[in-house]
């Protein structure tokens, strides 16, 4: 939308809409390790999601105090 002289005031802007449209859905990511596959560095990310909804629980409606977790890797 951009500012307009007219009964609404606003019209839309035909080319900026286009350019959103193309990188509707699109992401980055970015990760220094080449021996990784594409699937590989994916399921990492998308378990990031699982993992903070758990420790979210943890914190809030049980009450558990500070979480400490570690790998020995």
């Amino acid at each position: 939308m951009v500012p307009s002289v007219g009964r609404r005031g606003f019209r839309v802007d035909l080319k900026a809409l286009e350019r959103e449209r193309k990188l509707d859905g699109r992401f980055l990511l970015f990760h220094t390790d080449p021996a990784q596959e594409a699937a590989e560095v994916f399921r990492t990310y998308f378990q990031k999601d699982s993992i903070e909804k758990v420790l979210r629980t943890a914190k809030g409606p049980l009450s558990l105090g500070p979480l400490r977790y570690g790998r020995k890797d």
